[in-house]
């Protein structure tokens, strides 16, 4: 588990009556650095949906299927869905990993819409 893969996770079901908030089995980017991983039980995500229209949030960063990244459709990373989970919802081994131009791209909406 490293900074730009892309992983299958389980996300839960919010408790009380689901809001917006991404849930399910989907991929996900990893966000954390590599060197704050091995130290938490918790790994920070980017939930990725299939659904297109997506792309009309901020932060939201198309991402093509690529033999590299392991997706299978094109996907919007859902930055501000940003979260963190408990590294048992995240399935290994990684589908794949994002380029750096992507991860970079990533991570800059990340500071963008966090206010960094």
């Amino acid at each position: 588990m490293n900074l730009g893969d892309v992983v299958q996770v389980n996300l839960p079901r919010p408790a009380a009556q689901p809001g917006h908030e991404q849930f399910g089995r989907r991929p996900a980017i990893i966000v954390q650095s590599d060197e704050a991983i091995p130290n938490l039980s918790t790994v920070l995500v980017v939930p990725c949906t299939s659904n297109l229209s997506a792309r009309k949030y901020a932060g939201a960063v198309s991402i093509q299927p690529t033999e590299s990244n392991g997706l299978k459709v094109e996907s919007i990373a859902l930055s501000h869905q940003l979260r963190a989970i408990d590294k048992i919802r995240v399935d290994l081994p990684p589908l794949g990993r994002l380029s750096s131009a992507e991860l970079t791209t990533v991570q800059d909406e990340l500071r963008s819409i966090m206010g960094l």
